[in-house]
């Protein structure tokens, strides 16, 4: 059995909606509850985008040390974008494209921004500045919004700071996945699994991601990986990811990718993926030893009662 199917079939039921696409719009991959401003990534971070095929917003701009009114003004208006809407707004400096050979397809200039739009890895679509008019394109947040609406879905696949997480956990239904920006899973389990399921089904609910390789958790003060301190071993218990934190769905020490689903409140149910055990026996041949799916939580996992002569891996 391909582990993406197992993933896939609990995901679907974790989530509700009717399964509907809009195939002229382009569903936009991440957004962001907490974004005070436009965040600022680099050609690596622009080529890990495209080769996971997301759909995305940037903005790239003439430079850090431009005197450029246009970009001055137009600065402001996708940090305020990004404040007020979910939707996260990349930017570029033009010069980590100028270094490089592979543009994209992507215009640029020295003297003033261009705002391109993502689909799936794919530019879709420009809006560049006319070099005789002094004016931005968008003078306003407003005209942005508008702008965006228009070609653009909201993202369902939306972080969500601590104190955030918080309050949603005190009283909401709601479904949240915790991950590590490095977790090799994770990175392979929502461009294959996660992002396909939500193009297909776009009417959904939001799927929240909170991120625990931050400074505080998992990262110490010097900004090192560190999955032994007390603090990480500390948010996996206090938030039922390990067995310690809660018989039911917790799972060994603490896994990520960790999905919980919450009602009104309390935690009902939960999946860890791609985190088995693997042992040999004897004859040297090679078996799972442990897996969430186990017999001992199977009566639990409400999700699978519809699949009769499930079976478990123990």
């Amino acid at each position: 059995m391909k582990k993406s199917l197992l993933f896939m079939l609990p995901l679907s039921l974790l989530l509700t909606g009717c399964n509907t696409t809009n195939n002229q719009k382009t569903l936009i991959t991440y957004g962001s509850t907490f974004d005070e401003s436009a965040s600022k990534i680099n050609y690596d971070d622009l080529k890990i985008k495209i080769i996971n095929e997301e759909s995305f917003v940037l903005v790239i701009y003439p430079g850090d040390n431009s005197t450029c009114g246009c970009w001055t003004q137009f600065s402001e208006v996708i940090d305020e974008y990004a404040k007020e809407n979910t939707t996260i707004i990349n930017k570029i400096n033009y010069e980590e494209l100028e270094a490089q050979t592979n543009k994209y397809g992507l215009t640029y200039y020295s003297d003033r921004p261009t705002l391109a739009l993502f689909n799936k890895g794919k530019l879709k679509k420009e809006w560049q500045y006319v070099v005789q008019d002094i004016n931005p394109l968008f003078k306003s947040t407003l005209q942005l919004e508008k702008a965006l609406d228009e070609v653009t879905i909201s993202p369902k696949l939306i972080y969500v700071n601590q104190d955030q997480l918080d309050q949603k956990i005190s009283s909401d239904t709601f479904t949240i996945c915790y991950v590590w920006a490095s977790c090799p899973d994770c990175q392979y389990a929502f461009p294959n699994v996660i992002i396909p399921y939500y193009e297909k089904n776009i009417n959904d609910e939001e799927l929240y991601i909170f991120d625990l390789e931050i400074k505080g958790i998992l990262l110490d003060e010097d900004g090192d990986k560190n999955s032994s301190n007390e603090n990480y071993l500390k948010f996996k218990k206090d938030y039922k990811m390990s067995e310690e934190g809660d018989e039911t769905f917790g799972y060994a020490r603490g896994f990520v990718p960790t999905l919980h689903r919450y009602e009104n409140g309390s935690l009902i149910s939960a999946i860890t993926y791609f985190n088995d055990a693997i042992s040999i026996n004897e004859n040297n041949e090679y078996y799972v030893s442990r897996s969430f799916f186990s017999e001992d939580r199977l009566p639990h996992l409400n999700f699978l009662n519809d699949f009769t002569g499930t079976k478990v891996l123990e």
